[in-house]
């Protein structure tokens, strides 16, 4: 059986309304993904994404993402739009109600809106794409009112794991094309050598009963299958703890201690668990980030109080660098974080005392 794209108008400069979905052949083989590992584990990501991820995953999955909880066009179903599932979906109210305080965002304009290679689709939307902008939501929405906005990570790239290992992370919503599919979006929970794991709806990639179209579902999509993709991530920023030691690698430290993710002004706990560094210990952790290829630390004037991001050369007498205990709350505002979405936090080594 396949299923046609479907695409209703186009708006300005090739930007959609958001109707999408995708034209797969159900005997297509792809790799399932076995029911113990469906869900994350602790060393790839954050608790906050892992965890709301993982209520996706136990509410929805190998369920029907729409209105009725039937198959679009059986069973009395008319509809899988984003937003008729918000308003009449008993499983998606009830999950809204029970982690957001609320049954669905006030307005269309609260949910992501998907970049492709064409420009944005945006609610109403369809199938993949629907299910795409309400997972995408709840994993980054602490309340049912919050409007989660994305900007372009990549655009028309190759789907290949260097790229994806690159410019991938959990929660962000992947547009591919080219391959089984005229397009399709899901949600990146894991970027593998194979393929990505992703959380999706209406893949019709199977046979069974439990899969197919309009079906939630975690599989591994396979670089083979598609040719290009694009990326759409929320404006949040996330913390990364290094060492600072230059023979460490990245993956070495986000296994040591895992990266978080944290909407712009809200605090965020940090991390009690340590990197070890033989004859040294630390307490608290340096704030920086990375601009133009330079590093560049937040500093505070010792008589203003006013907050800068310098880099080690234009520190002066006047500043001295901001630090934040292990274990204690950071909170940075959008001001702080706009021009860099990724903080990096690094320990002030102190040599143990002999």
């Amino acid at each position: 059986m396949k299923r046609k794209l479907m695409v209703l108008g186009l708006v300005t400069t090739l930007f959609f309304t958001g109707f999408s979905v995708c034209n797969i052949d159900q005997t297509y083989a792809a790799e399932d993904v076995a029911k113990k590992d469906r869900k994350y584990t602790e060393k790839e990501i954050d608790s906050t994404v892992k965890e709301r991820a993982n209520q996706l995953i136990d509410a929805l999955d190998g369920r029907c993402f729409t209105s009725d909880g039937y198959v679009a066009g059986y069973s009395g179903s008319g509809d899988d739009n984003v937003l008729k599932v918000l308003n009449k979906s008993k499983r998606v109210r009830k999950l809204n109600k029970k982690y957001k305080g609320g049954a669905r965002p006030p307005e269309k304009s609260c949910l992501p809106y998907i970049y492709t290679e064409y420009g944005q689709m945006m609610p109403p939307a369809y199938s993949c794409v629907a299910f795409a902008m309400y997972a995408q939501w709840y994993m980054f929405a602490n309340r049912y009112n919050d409007d989660v906005e994305v900007y372009k990570v990549i655009d028309d790239y190759k789907f290949n794991y260097k790229n994806m290992k690159k410019y991938a992370r959990p929660g962000d919503v992947i547009w591919t094309y080219g391959g089984f599919s005229s397009g399709h979006a899901s949600v990146v929970l894991e970027v593998t050598k194979q393929g990505v794991k992703v959380l999706d709806s209406n893949t019709a990639m199977y046979s069974s009963s439990d899969y197919g179209d309009n079906r939630v579902c975690v599989y591994i999509l396979e670089y083979s299958d598609q040719w290009g993709v694009t990326i759409s991530r929320p404006r949040n920023y996330y913390v990364h703890y290094s060492d600072g030691l230059k023979k460490t690698s990245y993956e070495k430290d986000a296994r040591t201690i895992h990266e978080q993710v944290v909407a712009r002004g809200d605090s965020v706990k940090i991390q009690k668990k340590k990197f070890k560094r033989e004859g040294y210990t630390y307490s608290r952790y340096y704030i920086t980030k990375v601009t133009d290829g330079k590093v560049r630390y937040l500093c505070k004037n010792k008589k203003t109080g006013e907050r800068k991001w310098l880099s080690s050369k234009k520190i002066t007498k006047s500043y001295k660098k901001v630090t934040v205990k292990a274990g204690d709350k950071l909170k940075l505002s959008s001001k702080r974080v706009k021009k860099g979405r990724e903080i990096t936090l690094m320990p002030v080594w102190k040599k143990k005392s002999a």
